[in-house]
């Protein structure tokens, strides 16, 4: 096989891996876990827009209104948080995992409706 086929077979495999995982089935987050999902994905999502992150560079944006929301939050508790909502619709805002660099997981925050 070529270095192009073998390219193009292991960025086949990634898309059937990042597929599977959004379709696990995941349980319903918690009364607490949706309240606070409720607080943070708008902002996540009108910070980064479409672009993938991690819950450092969450931590150590510059937004007002992100530090606001995160206070106190560490970047293991968030990404818990976000690991736990995954492919799950709150107010129109999902969550979905876009691998990992350099052992740090790298999210997106997707519009449903």
């Amino acid at each position: 096989m070529t270095p192009a086929g073998e390219q193009a077979m292991l960025a086949e495999l990634r898309a059937i891996r990042r597929l599977l995982e959004a379709n696990r089935q995941q349980p319903a987050p918690s009364r607490a876990d949706r309240a606070a999902l409720t607080r943070v994905l708008p902002v996540l999502a009108a910070t980064f827009g479409s672009e993938i992150w991690t819950a450092g560079e969450a931590l150590s944006h510059s937004s007002i209104d992100l530090r606001i929301v995160l206070d106190g939050v560490s970047a293991k508790r968030l990404g818990r948080l976000l690991r736990r909502a995954i492919g799950q619709d709150v107010d129109g805002l999902t969550v979905a995992s876009e691998g990992t660099e350099s052992g740090a997981r790298l999210w997106c925050i997707k519009r449903t409706s």
